[in-house]
């Protein structure tokens, strides 16, 4: 049996920062009690072609003995949700009746599907934040979320067999319509991406619509997809191309602040860390003086020093700080760093005291 978590997003760090998620299953449990009062539990009796499409997706999934639930709720809105109910209940699914009124079988696949994909890959174990607020950690949590539907969309496309179903699930979910107003031109439909300018303090905890659309369509053309399919032939994406054309998307977005974010987090971490390293010696040189004008300016680097003269234990501080902020940021961000900080020694400061600094700094963002 194939390992299913390869087809994770690579950006979905959820798990490393499941500290600060809080699992409330009380308030679940009374979820589940309104909707044995409120909602039609689905059942071959009852809803016999739901049913036939949950048992197909779990034959498809090679799922064994999965303990799932599935609600049919009166709504005009397009939704679905899911929880867990740790061991009693592994996955309660929750569906809008507009939804299943409007989708044909292998478009709600895909809906299922993608809820299925959260039990997965995790996702339902950590739920409610209890971070603290603040524009590092929204932006954060922004990225863990968005990556998570990222994730869960790939599962729904496995469900559905189509990409062409996909997308018109994902199409229905956000217009609302039906059949007889959607062409079979859904693929124009990823251009609305263009058009796009969204602001630079908004965070978004799910991936807007034409995001999800075209790292699908994208996700169908990788050599994830066609591993996952036995499909021999060369796939037009490799795995990690495929990673960077999401995540170029994202971040001209919904994560377009994070982005800046980290560049600033890259630079204060990188300044303090070559100061404290520099300090090991006691005094900075004039050439670690130099390297530092010529990284950050004489401006800032000559504040960071007379921020040291006045406060020395403050250096440990500001680096212990923005080193915990590093190991937050998404991969792409620490090895890019990693990356620039190595040349740029081996250029200049290569038999300096901050090389040796400079291993272990590698090793703890490789492991984190």
């Amino acid at each position: 049996m194939k390992d299913i978590n390869k087809l994770r997003f690579a950006d979905d760090i959820a798990e490393k920062n499941k500290e600060d998620f809080l699992y409330n299953e009380h308030s679940l449990r009374q979820q589940r009690i309104h909707l044995l009062s409120t909602s039609l539990k689905v059942t071959q009796n009852i809803t016999p072609k739901v049913d036939d499409i949950i048992q197909r997706i779990l034959s498809v999934l090679e799922i064994k003995d999965l303990k799932i639930e599935c609600y049919i709720y009166n709504s005009k809105e397009m939704n679905a949700s899911c929880f867990s109910l740790s061991e009693d209940i592994q996955i309660i699914i929750m569906l809008s009746s507009e939804l299943v009124n409007k989708m044909k079988p292998d478009e709600l696949s895909f809906v299922i599907g993608h809820e299925i994909g959260h039990y997965i890959f995790g996702h339902l174990l950590y739920q409610e934040n209890k971070i603290k607020k603040n524009n590092f950690n929204d932006m954060t949590l922004s990225s863990i979320y968005q990556a998570r539907e990222l994730s869960a969309d790939r599962i729904g496309l496995i469900c559905s067999l189509s990409i062409e179903s996909s997308l018109r699930a994902i199409i229905k979910t956000v217009s609302g319509l039906d059949d007889k107003f959607i062409t079979y031109n859904l693929h124009s439909y990823l251009h609305q991406i263009d058009l796009l300018e969204y602001d630079d303090d908004s965070y978004s905890t799910h991936p807007i619509f034409p995001i999800r659309a075209k790292a699908l369509t994208l996700f169908s053309m990788s050599e994830l997809y066609y591993w996952w399919n036995d499909d021999k032939k060369t796939a037009p994406l490799s795995e990690k191309a495929l990673t960077l054309k999401i995540q170029k998307d994202l971040e001209s977005t919904t994560l377009k602040s994070l982005k800046n974010e980290s560049k600033y987090i890259v630079e204060k971490f990188k300044l303090w860390f070559y100061l404290k390293s520099f300090m090991d010696g006691n005094q900075l040189s004039k050439e670690e003086q130099s390297f530092l004008e010529n990284e950050f300016g004489i401006t800032k680097s000559q504040k960071a020093i007379n921020f040291l003269k006045s406060n020395p234990n403050g250096v440990n501080k500001k680096y212990e700080e923005f080193r915990y902020k590093v190991q937050c940021l998404p991969r792409q961000y620490k090895v890019l760093l990693v990356t620039e900080m190595s040349t740029r020694l081996d250029d200049i400061l290569k038999d300096n005291n901050v090389q040796k600094y400079f291993v272990n700094l590698k090793k703890s963002i490789w492991d984190s």
